[in-house]
């Protein structure tokens, strides 16, 4: 903890709010499907949505969260692939 930075974003959203990173990626990703789902979005925004809040989180935090990054990865290459495969049929 940095005394020094009280408005240090991280610090305060993840740390003082919510306690731990992870639980802060889960509740973000949670707070998304579920407003997706409320207003009747199709599934590749959410999708979208999701990718883009897993590149936030790994932003935050570089060190930890790598498997995010490659989760983040995973699903670009599968919404490509399904957006080839759909212009190919």
């Amino acid at each position: 903890m940095n005394m020094t930075n009280y408005f240090d974003m991280e610090e305060v959203l993840v740390n003082e709010l919510v306690g731990d990173i992870w639980l802060f990626v889960f509740i973000g990703i949670i707070m998304i499907w579920w407003f997706s789902l409320k207003s009747k979005l199709p599934f590749q925004i959410p999708i979208l949505l999701s990718i883009m809040w897993f590149s936030v989180c790994f932003s935050i935090s570089t060190g930890t969260l790598l498997i995010l990054w490659f989760m983040a990865l995973l699903a670009v290459g599968g919404l490509f692939y399904y957006g080839i495969s759909k212009l190919l049929r």
